[in-house]
């Protein structure tokens, strides 16, 4: 008799919902990656994938170089530094990869408060049952990435106390096996195969002086040569940031949503306003206050969500781009009449095109 042939099974993966799960991702037609099977990861470190559903990401747009960059870091677990200004798609972007490709991930938040032992670890002392004390230690954030298999994202690495980056050093160096903890009894703790670090920042470490990130510091060469990719990333161009806000506001009407980015776009890109920006994030909260309190007043809420929180000065130049395009008052948006079938021809008189032009641009400017 012969005998039976094993069949092999195919892996599968863990999110069956939304993608087909036996086949790697393609970032950007040159890179595959195959996402954790069931098994390759433990319980505890499961709970730390990013959660695609929850998290929001369908709406997510993730520029292809990117896209390609972080795929090219977690794939072969190396270091990456996002730097861009606030609001652009730094962190979300990489747990949207995260996210696509199952991978644990946990984020640390940089800050001037920011210390050896909540990123390395610390001991502390404990009492058992019978009530005795005993010393345990305990791993930090970026130790626990290391030993456990995870990706560590290092949040606004450039606002950390630049001293407190030197003891990662160590945890940066690619090649790196073993990682010294001398205050837990000079144990030597073995490097996962899957750690990688990603941190984004909002300066590329020289120094800051746009006056739009006060706080940041310089960073050490030495940290900056660590990482083996650094990624610019700048806003979405319009089109996509256009979609971006389409599908976070449902109901929102594309020609107004052409509006809100333009208004971003030519604030930005306005030399006379160099001290401030309109982040996607902002300009989320703008469309998404004044759609629901009431469509035809963009411009007075305007002032609650981008205006206030700028100088004088940059104020009156930002209030007045926001009034060219969707006028000064109510008028043209209640003519517009959005809650009835809009005429294409009629709304392109009242409010334009949406599109950008240099013209128009040097008009507004």
């Amino acid at each position: 008799m012969k005998k039976k042939e094993k069949v092999k099974k195919k892996k599968t993966y863990m999110n069956k919902q939304w993608r087909n799960t036996t086949e790697p991702l393609v970032f950007n037609d040159r890179i595959e990656i195959f996402p954790f099977a069931e098994g390759d990861i433990d319980d505890y470190t499961k709970q730390f994938v990013p959660d695609y559903m929850k998290e929001g990401f369908e709406t997510y747009k993730l520029v292809d170089s990117y896209a390609e960059q972080l795929a090219y870091v977690i794939k072969n677990r190396l270091n990456g530094l996002i730097v861009g200004p606030t609001g652009c798609g730094k962190s979300s972007g990489v747990r949207y990869a995260g996210s696509l490709l199952e991978y644990p991930m946990r984020t640390y938040e940089c800050n001037a408060q920011s210390s050896i032992s909540s990123l390395i670890g610390t001991r502390t002392v404990k009492r058992d049952k019978s009530g005795s004390s005993y010393v345990e230690w305990i791993n930090g954030i970026a130790l626990d990435c290391w030993e456990k298999g995870m990706g560590l994202i290092l949040e606004e690495v450039d606002s950390a106390p630049p001293g407190i980056l030197f003891a990662l050093h160590s945890l940066l160096q690619v090649k790196s096996r073993f990682f010294e903890v001398p205050e837990k009894t000079n144990d030597l703790i073995p490097r996962h195969p899957n750690f990688f670090v990603i941190a984004t920042a909002n300066t590329i470490g020289k120094g800051e002086d746009s006056f739009l990130y006060t706080g940041t510091n310089i960073l050490n060469e030495a940290f900056l040569d660590r990482f083996s990719i650094t990624y610019k990333l700048d806003y979405l161009s319009v089109p996509d940031e256009q979609k971006v806000l389409e599908q976070e506001l449902k109901g929102l009407h594309p020609r107004l949503a052409a509006c809100y980015v333009k208004v971003a776009d030519l604030i930005r890109s306005n030399p006379e306003m160099k001290t401030v920006t309109v982040s996607t994030r902002r300009l989320i909260e703008w469309a998404s206050m004044t759609q629901q309190l009431d469509w035809r007043k963009p411009v007075e809420f305007s002032e609650y969500t981008v205006l206030n929180r700028m100088t004088t000065e940059n104020k009156e130049v930002a209030k007045k781009v926001i009034q060219d395009v969707f006028g000064s008052d109510n008028k043209r948006m209640d003519e517009a009449d959005l809650d009835t079938k809009v005429d294409d021809k009629k709304f392109e008189k009242l409010f334009g095109t949406g599109k950008t032009t240099k013209e128009e641009e040097m008009e507004l400017i």
